[in-house]
């Protein structure tokens, strides 16, 4: 993907309004690593992509590492 790559809260904010109950929830995960991933602290990688699968299928978008900035490190 060129250009720049959006942020969770951008996306929350502009393209799915979610809860961060209803994130971890349908992510797997719990509030604290959704709340993480909003303002841009490093969460397992792992977690990062279930919220981002979760967040694709909320949207019928498709949202990756690639095209999302979201600050990971292995598990």
């Amino acid at each position: 993907m060129s250009g720049p790559k959006y942020s969770l809260l951008t996306l929350r904010m502009v393209k799915y309004e979610f809860s961060l109950p209803e994130m971890a929830s349908r992510a797997q995960t719990t509030e604290a690593i959704v709340y993480h991933a909003l303002i841009k602290r490093p969460i397992p990688r792992t977690d990062a992509k279930r919220i981002l699968d979760a967040f694709s299928e909320m949207t019928g978008e498709t949202y990756t590492l690639e095209n999302v900035d979201l600050p990971i490190y292995d598990d």
